[in-house]
């Protein structure tokens, strides 16, 4: 019944509380991992390009692969959000839960 409970708590959280607030708490989370990639990314080429160019520029390379895999985890969270996000509202608990 716990789990049943916190549920409850969640879907009154999205749908009686400030929008502001929710963007604000679901968006920050994400920002933040987004500047520690950059970050992480940024301290990464410094001590690499102490090696030589051409491994500063696989690096390069790298830093660009891993943008793309980020983007595509991004369109696969988003879909499955706003799928959830319309289970939800439509009070289908079991469709949102798969």
């Amino acid at each position: 019944m716990m789990q049943k409970e916190r549920n409850d708590a969640q879907y009154k959280k999205m749908t009686e509380g400030s929008v502001n607030r929710i963007i604000l708490s679901l968006g920050i989370p994400a920002t933040i991992s987004m500047l520690v990639t950059n970050l992480y990314n940024i301290a990464d080429t410094y001590f690499v390009s102490q090696i030589g160019l051409s491994a500063s520029g696989a690096v390069g390379i790298v830093f660009g692969f891993m943008s793309v895999l980020q983007a595509i985890g991004f369109m696969f969270g988003q879909g499955a959000g706003s799928n959830i996000a319309r289970s939800l509202g439509e009070k289908d608990e079991e469709a949102a839960g798969e």
